[in-house]
């Protein structure tokens, strides 16, 4: 009257990416041979059962909803009327039926696609058209839930990484700074695991060099604007030294729109990026004890021994990179 259909249980390699297979269950069944009566008394035994699948020639066409089958066989005079009929009375007959090879992520669009019913009632799983078993949703959801928090773990590994080579990579400045300049206060606090702010700062015989910037975007878009704008100041310091801000200001602003196609008279609409940063770059010459200061949006606040209130001595309005702005 009823069967048993085998679920694969074979070792597999952890590699392979999870698919409805993996969900498959073995349940009982049912052809279109049996009656309403062979149905109920599997219901009866099977207690668990929620729903049953039904068959015809090994291919599944249906599925019982136990819930709806008893309600509707308890009506007056129904079981008189129903029991020595087909199962396929009172059977779902547009059941979701997958392949075992589907993915999980490509059987997760589709229950959804399919509506409350692929996860209240299930889903059949069959190979090349052939019964296998069926899936339920409640263990469907447990398998995303599972691949989402290990891709999370994964994510969350990578920007740990990623935090690891952006404090490398500025670890060198603060040294410089703390050697140089003992009574120079720094605080660097990412919002996030990576952040989008870095600092440089460089010591040479006759004086230092220093910059501060702010680039577009926090977390991991804004530590990749950083590894940037670093490479390109630490490039332009080598080709043209460290004495006038101004010209590497520039010249990261230069590099900047190149690298990113941020070319004259690209519309802000099309662009792929419209970045940039806020700088403020500094040199210190140790014989004169003057200060040279080039600002990007950043404005230099300075305070005499002696005196009350600060000075503000603004940089200028436009940004480094971005669409809008001239590339010289």
């Amino acid at each position: 009257m009823s069967s048993v259909s085998p679920a694969s249980s074979a070792a597999r390699p952890r590699f392979r990416q999870p698919c409805a297979e993996d969900l498959c269950v073995a349940t009982p069944f049912v052809t279109t041979d049996h009656t309403n009566q062979d149905v109920l008394e599997v219901f009866t035994e099977h207690r668990e059962l929620a729903t049953l699948p039904v068959t015809e020639n090994d291919r599944p066409i249906g599925l019982i909803n136990r819930s709806i089958f008893l309600s509707q066989m308890s009506k007056p005079y129904h079981r008189e009327l129903y029991n020595r009929k087909s199962c396929i009375a009172f059977m779902d007959k547009e059941p979701l039926i997958v392949d075992a090879a589907m993915s999980i992520e490509a059987l997760t669009f589709r229950t959804v696609e399919y509506g409350e019913k692929a996860l209240t009632d299930g889903f059949i799983i069959a190979s090349e058209g052939r019964f296998l078993g069926v899936g339920h949703g409640l263990q469907l959801m447990r398998v995303v839930a599972d691949i989402q928090a290990e891709r999370n773990r994964q994510i969350m590994h990578s920007i740990d990484y990623a935090s690891i080579i952006q404090r490398a990579m500025l670890r060198a400045s603060r040294d410089a700074l703390a050697h140089t300049l003992p009574d120079a206060s720094l605080v660097w606090e990412p919002r996030d695991v990576v952040g989008g702010d870095f600092y440089h700062f460089v010591a040479f015989e006759d004086g230092w060099f220093a910059a501060l910037a702010d680039c577009t975007g926090h977390g991991v878009p804004g530590a990749f604007m950083t590894l940037i704008a670093s490479s390109l100041l630490t490039q332009a310091i080598e080709q043209q030294g460290p004495r006038d801000p101004g010209a590497l200001l520039a010249a990261v602003h230069r590099g900047i729109k190149q690298m990113l196609g941020q070319a004259d008279g690209t519309d802000a609409m099309t662009a792929e990026s419209n970045d940039g940063m806020d700088a403020a770059f500094f040199w210190f010459d140790n014989a004169t004890r003057r200060l040279t200061f080039a600002g990007a949006r950043c404005a230099l606040f300075v305070m005499h021994p002696g005196e009350a209130h600060d000075h503000v001595i603004d940089g200028e309005r436009k940004g480094v990179g971005y669409i809008d702005t001239a590339i010289d």
